[in-house]
């Protein structure tokens, strides 16, 4: 996921245009926001393929500024103070916040100075204040992948392309919350998440960003709600 810094004019209709463009191209947003200072606009939005949407603007005339990875990070909503906590820990850290936002699954979006230190933080964050387990509106899926056109049969699991980028990305969703286990099925070509999602169509929105998802390594074959009526999380 990558932040776009655009240039809008301080016009009515400048901000549908941009819509309007990115429509056409069949890009979407996935989160972000738009503000005009000091009489100009200017917007940060969040792009799973921020290549494309760049083309679309700027094909249009509309300036893309930059185009910067973000670090993704989801907050304990229940506590106060959580801005201000994980705030301190990146200025402690040396990491100046330049942007900062919610997207669509109402996840914290950061844009930072220091990409590698502002990670590590993140990381931390984590492993340290991120609460597991279920909220009240959580409905527990069974999810089964199967391997994609893509998937190179003669290489082992952790050799296959993309596997750094997605074993961080399923890391992300664990430390969130969202993956409660998972793992290759034995004597079977079946991959089986557990997760814990408001509904599947948030399950699927979730996982299509997956980068082995978009490479076309991995492939969701169903999502079935499994109804736990054990579980040694609940205290």
């Amino acid at each position: 996921m990558r932040d776009l810094a655009i240039r809008l004019e301080n016009r009515p209709g400048a901000l549908a245009e941009m819509g309007e463009v990115l429509g056409s191209a069949g890009v979407s947003i996935e989160g972000g926001g738009a503000f005009v200072f000091d009489g100009k606009g200017l917007a940060h939005f969040l792009f799973e393929d921020a290549v494309a949407a760049r083309k679309a603007l700027e094909e249009k005339g509309i300036k893309v500024h930059a185009d910067r990875e973000v670090l993704v990070q989801r907050l304990n909503q229940d506590q106060p103070g959580q801005l201000g906590k994980i705030s301190r820990m990146m200025t402690d850290a040396g990491v100046n916040i330049e942007v900062i936002y919610s997207d669509h699954q109402n996840q914290l979006i950061l844009v930072v100075d220091d990409l590698e230190k502002g990670r590590a933080v993140s990381e931390n964050w984590k492993r340290t204040s991120a609460t597991p387990g279920l909220t009240m509106s959580d409905t527990t899926f069974v999810v089964i992948l199967l391997p994609g056109p893509a998937w190179n049969e003669s290489l082992p699991m952790r050799a296959q392309a993309e596997w750094d980028n997605h074993a961080r990305f399923m890391d992300d969703l664990t430390a969130n919350g969202f993956v409660i286990m998972g793992g290759p099925l034995p004597d079977s070509r079946e991959r089986l998440l557990i997760v814990a999602a408001e509904n599947e169509q948030t399950v699927r929105e979730t996982l299509r960003r997956d980068p082995w998802q978009t490479a076309g390594l991995l492939t969701i074959e169903r999502i079935r709600p499994w109804t736990v009526l054990l579980d040694s999380r609940k205290q």
